[in-house]
């Protein structure tokens, strides 16, 4: 894929927006795919001013082609057998709001950053109308995609986009592990709140519930998010649509959905439960709160929708083209394409059921949703060295979030000999220098 900028847009520091685009290896494919890309967010200085100094702020250190990947993305029939004639656009992530922002000057409030995901989004596609014009003229069918961040920017996003498509073409669009966040929790519901994200688990422990009304004007005015339909009929509760479990209900173009009842990110990252509380009683009692919470809103889909949702403790590993996690023998990115392209199947809707004879926590015993526990082999010089390159020890210093960065630089670390196990155990190795000195 080969990098184009975009100097209308910005990154948070300014930097253009930009993204890759590969035309359809045969040049005759009328099938286009957009994939955002995921990596986090950020709400408060300390964060973003870190986050702006890297690939996930900045477009500075882009690299003018993009190798190949194994995912959705791969123009190898053998890997992906739906989408490797698609013309594609990948587009990096380097506004730190979900690509839902609209944030497009800078202020004392903002730190002096940009938040504009959503009008990035905007000016990219001008820019493909532009420069690829025959070929977008002649598209018929359309897939937005994403993986967290990315996952959430395409809910957010899908609408929009498919109003500025060809007349002709359909667009779906199909997040993976971006239902951030799930709603009808009971706490929130005693407190009048069902519409609200899963309370934080150290106030879960104390038998409080979080009120995310706060964050979700917080975050609006920091990001002057992009809500479309949502915020027209909700009105001076627009703050609401800050939480897909509100927002999916307000998005009309069709949707599959892949997710983990028990996500990962959400559990631990949002919901700060450490991971080694896991198997504690109370570690225990959040994730069967949440995986409760997960059902519930996924629950009332739209017709014509479908889900994957897998009961793990995992993110967005297993999941979509390539996916190794299972549900009754079928895999997310096979199913994905039946969805997609109208062929006859009765497995669009999905669901693990195994949680209540589990004590209403994950139970898929066939969960592909990372490296096992036990330390891998060190990695090789080549690979350390690409690991330092994409993921710096001084932007990424613990294990998760070192962990989190090697995801989003998959194919590169890929290309320079890494394996999962070797990435791994240098990640848990920063453990120790972050113990000693920590953030």
């Amino acid at each position: 894929l080969t990098l184009f900028k975009v100097p209308a847009g910005n990154c948070m520091d300014g930097t253009p927006a930009a993204y890759y685009y590969r035309p359809s290896p045969s040049g005759s494919s009328a099938l286009w795919l957009f994939s955002l890309q995921g990596g986090g967010a950020c709400f408060d200085e300390k964060t973003c001013t870190s986050r702006s100094k890297s690939k996930l702020g900045s477009s500075k250190n882009y690299k003018s082609t993009m190798g190949p990947t194994k995912d959705w993305m791969s123009a190898d029939p053998k890997v992906n057998p739906d989408f490797h004639d698609a013309n594609t656009v990948y587009v990096p992530y380097c506004s730190s709001d979900t690509h839902r922002g609209q944030q497009n000057s800078t202020s004392p409030e903002t730190w002096g950053f940009y938040f504009s995901g959503h009008r990035n989004l905007v000016e990219i596609v001008k820019d493909i109308k532009l420069k690829h014009a025959a070929t977008f003229a002649g598209m018929k069918q359309a897939l937005l995609t994403g993986g967290s961040a990315g996952g959430v920017g395409v809910i957010y996003n899908a609408d929009w986009l498919g109003s500025v498509l060809p007349p002709a073409a359909t667009l779906k669009a199909a997040p993976v592990g971006g239902w951030f966040f799930p709603g009808n929790f009971p706490d929130q519901i005693e407190a009048h709140r069902s519409w609200c994200t899963p309370s934080l688990y150290p106030d879960f422990v104390a038998g409080t519930a979080t009120n995310c009304t706060v964050q979700g004007l917080g975050v609006d005015a920091l990001w002057d998010s992009f809500y479309g339909e949502c915020a027209d009929v909700l009105k001076d509760k627009s703050y609401q649509c800050s939480t897909v479990h509100v927002m999916y209900h307000h998005v009309h173009t069709p949707m599959y959905v892949m997710e983990y009842m028990y996500d990962k990110n959400q559990i631990e990252v949002q919901g700060l439960m450490p991971a080694a509380d896991a198997k504690t009683p109370d570690g225990k009692r959040y994730q069967e709160y949440f995986g409760a919470g997960m059902r519930n809103s996924t629950l009332s889909l739209k017709p014509g929708d479908g889900i994957f949702l897998a009961s793990c403790l995992g993110h967005t590993e297993g999941l979509s083209v390539g996916g190794t996690t299972p549900i009754q023998g079928k895999f997310s990115g096979e199913v994905l394409g039946d969805w997609f392209f109208n062929r006859p199947t009765s497995d669009l809707i999905l669901r693990d059921t195994c949680d209540a004879s589990h004590g209403n926590l994950p139970c898929n015993q066939e969960c592909h949703t990372g490296p096992s526990p036990s330390p891998g082999p060190a990695p090789s010089s080549k690979c350390a060295q690409a690991l330092e390159k994409d993921c710096p020890d001084a932007q990424f210093p613990t294990p998760s979030k070192c962990g989190q960065c090697a995801k989003q630089h998959r194919a590169d670390l890929l290309l320079h000999g890494c394996t999962l196990n070797s990435v791994t155990s240098a990640c848990e190795a920063r453990k120790k220098v972050w113990k000693t000195n920590p953030e």
